[in-house]
């Protein structure tokens, strides 16, 4: 459950009232499960405590399963060093600056990636780390001026490149 506090505390959130309850308006099951804030709940800014308990009101509607998914998620960020989380946050705050479209395709891109066998990612991961520069703009600009059928065909391509 600490991990779970924790991740609450690190998530940006889009929605955040300015009106959050002080500590001793939490209900009691609500203080027992948040207990490890109690020292410092009323010092929060009210926005990052509204945004704690919207969290903490999400990962209680979830199944188990995905409340394990959850812990192993903020697990493995927690695991990583601070340099790597900056990146992160920053590629995210760009991500969220681009038009819905750009937004789109790289979800659409992601969810293919990720449907992948784990051989096939690393060796996707492989060869990108192993391409120079400019090497990486050429496939960049190759994708994004292809149609969505070239780039399926190119993604075939590149998927028996790796096997042989």
């Amino acid at each position: 459950m600490k991990l779970w506090i924790l991740f609450c505390l690190s998530l940006a959130s889009l929605l955040a009232q300015a009106d959050a309850p002080d500590w001793n308006t939490l209900p009691p099951a609500t203080q027992q499960l948040l207990a490890p804030l109690a020292p410092r709940w009323n010092t929060l800014p009210a926005v990052q405590r509204e945004r704690i308990l919207q969290r903490f009101a999400s990962y209680q509607r979830m199944s188990p399963d995905e409340q394990a998914d959850v812990r192993a998620r903020f697990e493995r960020w927690q695991a990583l060093p601070e340099e790597q989380k900056l990146r992160l946050r920053e590629r995210f705050e760009k991500f969220q600056h681009l038009p819905p479209a750009e937004q789109a395709r790289i979800r659409d891109r992601f969810r293919w990636f990720m449907s992948l066998p784990e051989d096939q990612q690393k060796a996707l991961r492989q060869a990108w780390a192993n391409m120079t520069p400019q090497e990486r703009q050429a496939l960049h600009d190759k994708f994004k001026n292809a149609s969505p059928a070239e780039r399926q065909q190119m993604r075939r391509d590149m998927i028996m490149k790796l096997r042989q």
